[in-house]
């Protein structure tokens, strides 16, 4: 039994390689990304911006469909646009620094979380930089002497 299982893990692996979804990478995410979530849960705060996030949605759906169609329509008084109009620059204008709120609050990590995302990182072998070629100055010469 325990073959068959061997044998079937090895063929799944190979046959993702080829494949080229590579299902080992796939997997170690996977599992990274469940076990950053379960040591490092939401906090309130970034809970309450992604509440925010989503219920942005549907003001974002009303303001970039209805609004030009509101605009357009003549049994909307001047006013109203121009209340209208206010209202739309508002919502962008909030709109963006709960953008800028949430990267803030990505960005405030505490030090075990940098540390095992630094880590985590560097376990990944597709993502790591690879070193920058040399670069050798033009009044250098290679010269390779036979002798």
């Amino acid at each position: 039994m325990a073959y068959l299982l061997g044998l079937f893990l090895m063929l799944a692996v190979l046959f993702s390689a080829t494949a080229g979804n590579n299902l080992v990478s796939g997997l170690w995410d996977s599992i990274a990304d469940k076990a950053a979530h379960f040591a490092f849960p939401k906090s309130e705060k970034e809970i309450l911006i992604s509440n925010l996030g989503s219920d942005y949605g549907l003001l974002d759906r009303f303001f970039s469909e209805s609004t030009d169609s509101l605009l357009s329509s003549a049994g909307v008084s001047d006013q109203d646009k121009a209340i209208l109009r206010k209202a739309a620059e508002a919502f962008s204008k909030s709109k963006n620094t709960v953008a800028d709120l949430s990267s803030i609050i990505e960005k405030e990590k505490g030090l075990v979380k940098t540390a095992t995302d630094k880590f985590l990182d560097f376990l990944k072998p597709d993502e790591r930089a690879s070193p920058e070629p040399t670069a050798i100055p033009p009044q250098c010469k290679l010269i390779c002497e036979e002798n």
